[in-house]
């Protein structure tokens, strides 16, 4: 009844907070959610966690552990969920390891993956762990991660790879953008509303509602933010063009 009643006990069991358990920990935890199902599901995850946490921990640190020594793109996506000081500089490592072996030549497909990845490992480390040039410079080798995943992955064979991608870039020129001065802003800005807009040639309402969603509420905030480095004209101009996204 638990998985089925469409209230907190299901909205729990089916949130991120139970991916963290295995198969025989998540017996345990369904028994904890029967005999406290009225409980809150800040509650619940309290009592879950506490129960849970030494073999947990143990279980969770020998997962890492087989990981490191077996295969690195998943120890740097562990690493990720991990979280931590300097989560994601150590994992951008683990991705760089993984593509000495995973070429473009030999494994094309795999390579771009792992490229998207270090592409947001290089974000998620500009934007949490690094300040001033070290971020921007971060940020940089992330578009250069994307773009190079985009040497393989193609609008008419992977489009929904290709627009994530043009998606992700955009997200990171923006950020670049809001960092900069006016001039190299406005340019920044630009290119992160032409990759939104690349994005949103494959996205639409209809197919992809989230991702469409989401793709045009980035690209009115950063047609907003381009009104700071616009001139008259071209203010009103973007202005209009920014008032669409958001309808």
């Amino acid at each position: 009844w638990y998985l089925r009643d469409g209230g907190t006990n299901s909205a729990f069991l089916r949130s991120s907070a139970t991916w963290r358990f295995d198969a025989a920990s998540r017996g345990e935890l369904f028994d904890i959610v029967v005999e406290h199902g009225a409980e809150t599901r800040e509650n619940l995850e309290t009592k879950a966690t506490a129960t849970l946490a030494p073999p947990w921990t143990e279980r969770w640190t020998l997962v890492g552990d087989r990981y490191k020594s077996a295969n690195p793109v998943l120890h740097a996506r562990w690493l990720i969920r991990r979280g931590g000081p300097g989560h994601f500089s150590e994992a951008v490592d683990e991705y760089r390891r993984a593509l000495e072996e995973r070429t473009k030549d030999a494994k094309p497909l795999e390579w771009a993956q792992t490229q998207k990845e270090l592409g947001d490992a290089l974000r998620g480390q500009a934007e949490e762990e690094a300040v001033g040039a070290e971020s921007a410079r971060l940020r940089n080798e992330a578009v250069g991660a994307y773009r190079r995943a985009l040497d393989v992955w193609t609008r008419e064979a992977q489009p929904r790879e290709w627009a994530e991608t043009q998606f992700s870039i955009g997200g990171v020129q923006r950020g670049l953008g809001e960092q900069a001065g006016d001039e190299e802003s406005a340019r920044l800005l630009g290119q992160a509303v032409a990759s939104y807009r690349r994005a949103l040639e494959v996205w639409s309402a209809d197919t992809q509602p989230q991702w469409w969603a989401k793709a045009e509420e980035s690209l009115g905030y950063t047609l907003l933010a381009q009104l700071e480095h616009s001139d008259s004209v071209d203010s009103a101009r973007i202005l209009v063009e920014a008032g669409e996204t958001f309808r």
